[in-house]
């Protein structure tokens, strides 16, 4: 999968390549040997390519993850904590591995939008932040209402099935090729995919 994302992505440019690894994939002792060596044969820069772990991934082998993860920070590969705020969803994992970008999970994201609109009038100050050089992006994000929402909590990027479903490569190229082609449109009607 990691092979076939890189050579995929070379045709691509500038967009970052975000595979999701398995907790038994990334405890491989030789993993971060074997990403070093798709990376140099699909000759695939390593700035573009996010390596998504969850928290189980975590759990039970802490100091080995944190060597790999550093590892392929130093390699230059950029990393993400999948699917924060299922399971254990503990904040200290955010201070303590070098990840790049918080994921929050689309049940995580359903359950915070409905307590905002508890909430609507009243601040959300003093609720706990990740690093402020990290990115954070919200997954499962469906309607304008939750996009609006995640916007104004200062969510940086969203994925969703308001911005497109899941899609073979040759679909991404004529995305990108063509790219007024396909854009979310509001009005009071709702959402409308062109293209």
């Amino acid at each position: 999968m990691l092979r076939r994302a890189c050579l995929d992505g070379k045709a691509w440019p500038g967009i970052t390549m975000a595979v999701n690894v398995s907790p038994l994939q990334f405890r491989r002792s030789d993993f971060v040997d074997v990403v070093e060596r798709i990376l140099a044969e699909t000759d695939f820069d390593p700035a573009r390519l996010e390596l998504e772990v969850t928290e189980s991934t975590l759990l039970g082998a802490v100091e080995t993850a944190e060597l790999a993860m550093f590892r392929l920070k130093g390699l230059g590969v950029r990393l993400a904590l999948d699917d924060f705020g299922t399971g254990y969803s503990s904040l200290l994992y955010l201070r303590r591995f070098p990840f790049d970008k918080l994921k929050i999970d689309s049940s995580f994201v359903r359950s915070i939008e409905r307590a905002g609109r508890r909430r609507r009038d009243r601040p959300c100050g003093g609720e706990p932040r990740p690093r402020s050089r990290m990115k954070v992006t919200a997954e499962g994000v469906e309607t304008a209402e939750q996009q609006l929402f995640l916007r104004a909590a200062g969510v940086h990027s969203m994925q969703g099935y308001r911005f497109g479903r899941p899609c073979p490569a040759a679909d991404i190229s004529m995305r990108l090729a063509k790219p007024d082609s396909f854009r979310i449109a509001d009005d009071e009607t709702g959402l409308a995919l062109a293209g």
